[in-house]
């Protein structure tokens, strides 16, 4: 199959590319900048990995539109941001960019993916275990993954005779940075240092430092997708159904 992957500078879709060159698929990985586009190239070479990498901010419509002219049988959305705040002091701006780049940007790219000819399409997207929760702190980025998750579903039903298929992937915490990075956008969002240094210290408990779990489900969805949801690891998916 040829596969394209978004956000595929590192850690899960990273791997995630790299698994599937080794299984035989050819893989479009794509990054954000011409930075993260060098350095990905240098990894892959080390790795004696063959890829195509292309820059691909996907809130760029010159950019998306490249996604016209490459063939390919999936498209996985990875790529995304998140940013930490409580809903009563963030920046409505904030909240914007969050969801131009986790909803509206993608959304764009599937638009532009399914238009391309009849063939049944196959869209893989990453939400969060933490989509439908309620969580403080979290609340921006919570919305838009919730978002995906029923624009996803919509897609589906609108879909239903083609055999095209629209699949969510729910990780949960896993050791990349993303958290961290999340979290340290809280400073600007006038959440304190002590807000920031508990947070932390929740994410270094709870999080897995190998993404074996979540990336095998990624490759069963792209390879066989027999579901509409793919969910790792286990005991977050399972604590998450029960604190629902």
């Amino acid at each position: 199959m040829k596969i394209l992957i978004t956000g595929a500078s590192s850690g899960i879709a990273f791997l995630t590319g790299c698994v599937l060159i080794d299984r035989g698929h050819f893989v479009y990985m794509t990054c954000k900048t011409d930075v993260e586009v060098e350095e990905l190239k240098k990894k892959l070479d080390y790795l004696n990995l063959s890829a195509k990498v292309l820059k691909l901010d996907i809130t760029s419509k010159e950019e998306r539109d490249k996604i016209k002219d490459i063939d390919i049988d999936v498209l996985f959305l990875h790529a995304g941001v998140g940013y930490t705040g409580l809903l009563k002091e963030i920046d409505i701006d904030t909240v914007k960019d969050n969801f131009e780049v986790n909803v509206f940007s993608n959304l764009k790219l599937i638009q532009l993916f399914l238009k391309r000819d009849n063939s049944p399409k196959k869209v893989i997207m990453t939400s969060s275990l933490l989509a439908n929760h309620a969580l403080p702190f979290f609340g921006s980025y919570v919305m838009t993954k919730t978002t995906i998750e029923i624009m996803m579903k919509t897609l589906r039903r609108e879909n239903l005779f083609n055999d095209s298929k629209f699949i969510v992937i729910r990780p949960g915490a896993y050791k990349t940075g993303f958290n961290q990075y999340m979290i340290l956008s809280g400073e600007k969002n006038k959440l304190s240092f002590k807000e920031r240094k508990i947070l932390n210290d929740i994410f270094a408990f709870i999080e897995y430092k190998k993404l074996n779990s979540i990336v095998c489900k990624i490759i069963l969805a792209i390879e066989k997708g027999n579901k509409n949801i793919y969910s790792a690891p286990l005991s977050q998916t399972i604590f998450m159904k029960i604190f629902k």
